[in-house]
């Protein structure tokens, strides 16, 4: 697409891309009336249709552009002589490169690096799950008048964005883990279509996780004293609990023949322990405390085990 420039009131010779005009009308702007960010689900209808055209128009390059890729030299169109179909029924390859996104190669890439980073870093530490909050200040603040947040993907997409990178500053510049000397993550939407990240944290070997009490150190699964910290108990008991599965709801979503495959709720311990194949399992004392929420009754043995810090942070 070619600019307009609005000083020389003419063309000019600088081209933008597909996927940046879609970025700048889906960008909200002081000055301007945007129909689009107003459109309700017609809105969600038109980022799946630029994406889609966007995607379509970067194969159809690939597509066009296969001697400028130098597809005949990469290797593998032998197998397609293996697969039992004619010569005239595998019509013509095409190669996608590496630097398209989900495609094989980039595919394959990403995960050798990550096995190259846990073969010279040996095991990951800590494993982390990071779930977008629709309620997040910056992102009620932001809604237009009369809009929920499931109607602005733009913006949970673009705040998630930056509660990611400040989260992973918080573990890789403040340590809250230890020293960290790699890490590997990956961001999926979840049905709802709340983006959420899992992140493997590689510590340096004087950090590593050998006994309870450093499990203990960063790591909880109890609830938290309401008195004492009303924030983080507000979270843990809107954000961090599972259920209710098992005899109090047979029908929950999360079992599967009687049995919750998420193996809620878990059992009392008095204390924390290291567990077969490194796996500890959590404290959670059996200290009589019952809490009620959305007319169902939870105890520290519905507890997802979260860090204080971070929680209470990211909310």
């Amino acid at each position: 697409m070619t600019l307009w420039d609005v000083d020389l009131d003419k063309a000019t010779n600088t081209r933008l891309t597909q996927m940046d005009y879609y970025c700048y009308r889906i960008f909200e702007r002081q000055d301007e009336y945007s129909t689009i960010l107003r459109g309700g689900m017609l809105f969600q209808e038109f980022m799946v249709d630029a994406w889609a055209a966007t995607e379509q128009n970067r194969l159809g390059y690939i597509k066009r552009e296969q001697t400028k890729l130098r597809a005949q030299n990469y290797k593998g169109f032998a197998d397609l002589g293996l697969s039992g179909n004619k010569p005239d029924e595998m019509g013509q390859p095409v190669i996608l490169p590496s630097s398209f996104i989900g495609g094989p190669r980039h595919m394959y890439e990403i995960y050798q690096d990550s096995m190259g980073i846990t073969r010279y870093n040996h095991h990951p530490d800590i494993f982390l799950t990071m779930t977008a909050n629709p309620r997040w200040e910056e992102i009620t603040n932001s809604l237009l008048s009369h809009q929920q947040p499931h109607e602005r993907p733009d913006l949970i997409a673009r705040v998630f964005e930056l509660k990611r990178k400040a989260l992973m500053k918080e573990i890789q510049q403040k340590k809250v883990f230890g020293k960290t000397v790699g890490h590997v993550y990956t961001i999926e939407f979840q049905k709802r279509g709340l983006p959420h990240m899992h992140a493997l944290i590689f510590l340096e070997k004087a950090d590593k996780i050998h006994t309870p009490e450093q499990v203990d150190n960063v790591l909880c699964a109890e609830f938290p004293d309401e008195d004492k910290d009303l924030a983080l108990f507000e979270t843990i008991q809107k954000c961090m609990v599972h259920g209710p599965c098992g005899a109090r709801k047979p029908n929950a979503l999360c079992m599967n023949d009687g049995r919750c495959t998420k193996n809620y709720p878990k059992q009392y311990a008095e204390s924390t322990s290291l567990g077969d194949g490194g796996y500890p399992v959590y404290r959670r004392r059996n200290d009589g405390r019952v809490f009620r929420y959305r007319n169902h009754l939870y105890t520290n043995i519905d507890v997802v085990p979260y860090n204080p810090y971070l929680t209470r942070m990211f909310n």
